[in-house]
């Protein structure tokens, strides 16, 4: 998180149009390290085609069955 400040603070001394560079690629690293720790990704349910009618359905209309 420091060395990210230490970046958008470059940027923004740099004429003040480095910060439209640096801050993008800050929030991109934040968010790239939250989803690291959080594990934001979605669980995907598991899809079966029936060979019958070709209909799609999801495992948790086989539950009962």
């Amino acid at each position: 998180m420091l060395v990210l400040g230490l970046i958008n603070i470059l940027g923004f001394l740099l004429i003040g149009i480095g910060i439209l560079f640096t801050y993008p690629i800050t929030m991109c690293a934040l968010y790239a390290a939250f989803d690291d720790i959080m594990g934001t990704e979605p669980e995907l349910e598991e899809i079966h085609i029936s060979p019958d009618n070709d209909q799609i359905v999801g495992s948790s209309d086989f539950d009962d069955v």
